[in-house]
């Protein structure tokens, strides 16, 4: 969330040992201290997360799978494995399409993309013209 913009700046415990504050400090308390103390939409409207693009949300899945979020390949396979699981019904998954420093690498796909080649071999290579005009 943090190289998508959308947490503030991590201030941690400040010099007046103040507790901290902002959406991180919420974040990290109702994710990892304490995550039956909030519902997932209390913490996902502050965060923007119902009104985030398409984009955004790809950004965020490929990063939350990627070697930098998850330094084990066991570990972003079962990661993976989760995610896809409900985005199938959508038409997508999180596929393998690299590896980088040892690791596996993944990126959002279309579950019935149409043809791998590129649009101009259809028309030029097909014996009915369709009507560019």
């Amino acid at each position: 969330m943090e190289r998508l913009g959308v947490l503030d700046a991590d201030d941690g415990m400040t010099w007046l040992d103040e507790k901290p504050t902002g959406l991180r400090a919420e974040a990290q308390q109702h994710v990892h201290r304490d995550p039956a103390g909030c519902s997932v939409e209390t913490l996902f409207d502050p965060l923007g997360a119902f009104e985030a693009s398409d984009r955004c949300l790809v950004r965020l899945l490929e990063g939350r799978a990627s070697a930098d979020a998850r330094p084990d390949e066991t570990a972003q396979r079962h990661f993976v494995a989760c995610v896809n699981k409900p985005r199938r019904r959508c038409g997508v998954e999180l596929r393998k399409t690299g590896s980088e420093g040892g690791y596996p690498t993944f990126s959002l796909a279309l579950l019935h993309a149409a043809t791998k080649g590129h649009p101009k071999n259809l028309i030029f290579a097909s014996s009915d013209k369709p009507d560019l005009r």
